[in-house]
């Protein structure tokens, strides 16, 4: 009788999984291992022009290296002068050599005689104003004569009475006291008038004129505006026989300017002018200015403090560039300048 066993399946699969487990583990560890000792082989490198040899902050070639056929040496040029590019600029008239002229009464602008451009000389009508003001002024002018007058005919008359024994001498000092209150209350009714420094027009109108030589370079009336004092300037004439020109630069342009640098001014497109270079310059406190020349004091051969007159240009930075008029070696006041002007208007 043939007899077979066989052993439950469940047992038989934990049997085969021990050996596979065991197997796997063994292969795993090997793994690590190898990989432990594994190096990484380094990634391929560009290869090397030919003749040339890099360092850090530098090359260097082989006489024989390709790379010359596209590398040239040769030597820098000369710098030669050259302008900058044109710069937007404005001309600037000189304010210590211009006046300006208001109005000094309230009133209408009747005519406007003088337009912007135009020279004109000392005392040459500008502009004439109708003002009631100017009316009252001289009526408290030939009231002011009225009453001097009066008082005047008045003493002559006491002083009669009193040289006859008529009257009191106490009545001719009053007499005398009022023609003196007279003669004061005209003349400064007619200090009022003339203060105006205006020429008459009429009884109700007066024209401003001119008060120095030069061009009209600003206008700022029409014939019936209304003005007054606090309107400031209506016209000014300048001195333009010296002026500034003015230019605004980037900060990163400044750089390159320095006292005595050339300048060239193109105007309308076509004329050329070359600025004149100051010949030395001062602390913008020595120079004084009487509104019409700019001077210095300077020592002379004698010790003497004496006043020299100069042609000054813009102040920059508290520094005033000297066109004209002084040398490198004079001997300038550069502190109290206005102190010596002081003591020669109070001793003059």
């Amino acid at each position: 009788m043939n007899q077979e066993t066989s052993l439950p399946s469940a047992t038989a699969g934990r049997a085969l999984r021990i050996p596979i487990l065991a197997a796997a583990i063994v292969l795993g560890a090997a793994a690590i291992v190898l990989a432990r000792h594994y190096e990484r082989p380094d990634p391929p490198t560009d290869p090397k022009a030919p003749g040339m040899f890099v360092g850090s902050d530098s090359v260097r070639l082989d006489n024989d290296a390709p790379a010359w056929s596209v590398i040239k040496l040769g030597t820098p040029q000369p710098a030669q002068p050259r302008w900058t590019d044109p710069i937007p600029a404005r001309v600037v008239f000189d304010e210590r050599r211009a006046s300006r002229m208001g109005s000094p009464l309230a009133g209408r602008v009747t005519a406007v005689l003088a337009e912007r451009g135009q020279r004109v000389k000392t005392g040459d009508p500008l502009f004439v104003v109708s003002s009631a003001n100017l009316a009252e002024l001289r009526n408290d002018v030939a009231k002011a004569t009225l009453e001097q007058a009066t008082a005047r005919v008045n003493l002559e008359r006491v002083q009669a009475l009193v040289d006859a024994g008529s009257t009191a001498g106490k009545e001719l000092l009053t007499a005398k006291q009022v023609v003196a209150e007279a003669d004061l209350a005209l003349r400064l009714a007619q200090q009022k008038l003339v203060s105006l420094k205006v020429s008459g027009s009429g009884d109700t109108s007066f024209t401003v004129a001119a008060s120095r030589d030069g061009v009209i370079v600003e206008k700022n009336l029409a014939i019936g505006q209304l003005v007054d004092p606090s309107n400031g300037s209506l016209m000014a004439i300048a001195d333009l026989g010296m002026v500034w020109v003015v230019a605004d630069l980037f900060e990163a342009d400044v750089g390159g300017l320095v006292p005595g640098a050339k300048a060239r001014v193109i105007v309308n497109g076509t004329t050329e002018l070359d600025a004149t270079p100051a010949k030395v310059t001062l602390p913008a406190s020595a120079v004084m200015s009487d509104g019409s020349k700019s001077y210095v004091y300077m020592k002379d051969a004698k010790g003497s403090l004496v006043r020299r007159d100069i042609k000054a240009g813009s102040v920059s930075g508290g520094v005033m560039p000297v066109l004209d008029g002084l040398e490198p070696t004079d001997q300038v006041v550069l502190q109290g300048a206005i102190l010596l002007d002081n003591q020669i208007q109070l001793d003059n």
